[in-house]
């Protein structure tokens, strides 16, 4: 259920993080926050929020753990970037990954 409303919860940043990869519009920050800082942490929310499902319904913990894992690698690699240089081709692709995950957990909270 927790994992069902954060899911949820975090649909209207995939979306601008969409619009903004796509032209549509130009909100680069909210509240002073940077969007791609604001979309890695719900990414890791919306993971963590799923491994604590899987804790509460008992079923596929270690499952859980193993796909959240990779799923939060992309939220990773935007931390690291502060710490060492990545390739401007993964830079560059940080708006999309986290705009089509943070959609796609968004969308699958709706029905399950």
């Amino acid at each position: 259920m927790i994992d069902n409303i954060v899911g949820i919860g975090s649909l209207p940043v995939g979306i601008i993080l969409f619009l903004n990869a796509y032209g549509i519009t130009n909100m680069n920050s909210f509240l002073g926050m940077d969007m791609l800082m604001i979309a890695a942490i719900v990414l890791i929310l919306v993971q963590v929020s799923n491994i604590v499902g899987a804790h509460i319904i008992g079923e596929n913990i270690f499952l859980s753990y193993v796909v959240h894992f990779f799923l939060i690698f992309p939220s990773f690699l935007y931390f690291l970037g502060f710490i060492v240089s990545l390739p401007q081709a993964v830079i560059n692709s940080f708006p999309i990954v986290f705009a089509s995950f943070i959609l796609i957990e968004g969308l699958y909270s709706f029905f399950f």
